[in-house]
C-alpha cells in the first residue's frame, strides 16, 4: 500500500522474468523491455520505481560474480519441482552498502518538479546489463552511503512522473463516433422513406416527436440500415386493416419490423383476410391428414 500503482504493477510483472529463485539481474532496460514493451517509460522511470520497491522491502539488491541483480524478498513460498537457477544465488551476495555511493541515488535526486529525471545521464551512466559506469563528471556527490526513499514518504511527483503523456481521442472513441454518426444517418433515411410514403398516401406529413424519433431509431436497428427505408415505404402500402385504422403508425412498423421485412422480401403481403384463409386451409389439410391416417390404420 505504501507504493505507487505503477511500482505494484512492476512488482508482478517482473516475477514471470525470475529465475527460479527470484533473482533477476539488475538492468532497467532489460525490465521496461519486459514489463512495459508498448508503453511509453524510460530506464529512468523504472529505475524509480525499482527503487520504490526497494524502500518497501518487496525487493532486494545484490552483487555476485562483479554484477548486480535483484531478489524477490517473498519467493520463499515457491516450491518449484526441478528449479532452475541461472543467475548468483542471493547468498552468495556481497551486500550493497559496500558499493559506491553513486552506484544508486535516492528517487528525490532524480526526480523534478517538472517531471524529468535526473541522475543517469547526469553524472554517470548505465550500460545494457543496468550496471553503473563512472562519467567524466566530477560534479559533487552527497556524502554517506545512497539509500532509497524511505517507505513511509509516498512522493505525489513521482506518480505524476510515471504516468504517460495525454494522448489523443483513443481508436475506440472514434469508432464509437462514426457508429453513431452512421446510425442517424440510417434513421434519417429511414424517415425520408417512412414520411414520403406517408405523405403520398395520407396527403399529409407525419407527425415526428421523441415517440416517432425512438421508434425509427428501434426499427432502423432491427431491419439494419440497408434494408430499412425500403420497409418503411413498403408498410405504408400494406393494405391490412389494422394498419390502416392506425393510419400506419410508426410505433406499429417498429413492432411488426420482422414481420414486414419478411413480406416485402417475399413480396407476400399478409393481410387478417389472408391469415385467416391460411388458418382455415391448414385446418381442412389437418383433418384430411387425419381421416387419411385412419384410413390407412383400417387397411
Amino acid at each position: 500500500m505504501e507504493c505507487s500503482t505503477t511500482s505494484r504493477l512492476l512488482f508482478i510483472g517482473i516475477w514471470n522474468f525470475c529465475d527460479d529463485a527470484g533473482n533477476h539481474p539488475a538492468a532497467y532496460r532489460t525490465l521496461k523491455a519486459e514489463v512495459f514493451p508498448a508503453d511509453d517509460f524510460t530506464a529512468l522511470q523504472v529505475e524509480a520505481l525499482v527503487s520504490e520497491l526497494i524502500a518497501a522491502g518487496l525487493i532486494e539488491e545484490y552483487e555476485a560474480d562483479g554484477k548486480r541483480y535483484w531478489h524477490i524478498t517473498g519467493w520463499h513460498h515457491q516450491r518449484i519441482e526441478k528449479p532452475n537457477f541461472k543467475h548468483p544465488t542471493h547468498e552468495n551476495r556481497r551486500p550493497v552498502e559496500e558499493r559506491s555511493s553513486t552506484s544508486r541515488r535516492p528517487v528525490e535526486e532524480r526526480s523534478t518538479p517538472e517531471g524529468k529525471c535526473k541522475g543517469i545521464g547526469e553524472g554517470r551512466d548505465v550500460d545494457p546489463s543496468g550496471a553503473p559506469v563512472e562519467s567524466a563528471d566530477k560534479s559533487p556527490k552527497i556524502p554517506g552511503p545512497a539509500t532509497p526513499m524511505p517507505a513511509e514518504v509516498d512522493s505525489p511527483a513521482i506518480d505524476g512522473e510515471l504516468l504517460p503523456a495525454p494522448k489523443p481521442k483513443p481508436p475506440a472513441k472514434q469508432q464509437r463516433a462514426e457508429s453513431t454518426s452512421a446510425e442517424q444517418e440510417a434513421c434519417r433515411a429511414t424517415w425520408a422513406a417512412y414520411a414520403d410514403a406517408y405523405e403520398q398516401r395520407y396527403g399529409v406529413a407525419p407527425i415526428r416527436n421523441a415517440k416517432v424519433n425512438a421508434a425509427i431509431k428501434g426499427f432502423t436497428r432491427r431491419v439494419g440500415a440497408d434494408e430499412s427505408p425500403g420497409v418503411a415505404r413498403y408498410y405504408l402500402q400494406h393494405q391490412d386493416a389494422f394498419y390502416a385504422r392506425k393510419c400506419h403508425d410508426a410505433g406499429l412498423m417498429q413492432q411488426d419490423a420482422e414481420k414486414l421485412r419478411t413480406e416485402w422480401a417475399t413480396q407476400r403481403q399478409v393481410t387478417g383476410v389472408t391469415a385467416r384463409q391460411q388458418e382455415r386451409a391448414g385446418t381442412m389439410l389437418s383433418a384430411v391428414d387425419r381421416i387419411l391416417a385412419k384410413r390407412e390404420a383400417a387397411a
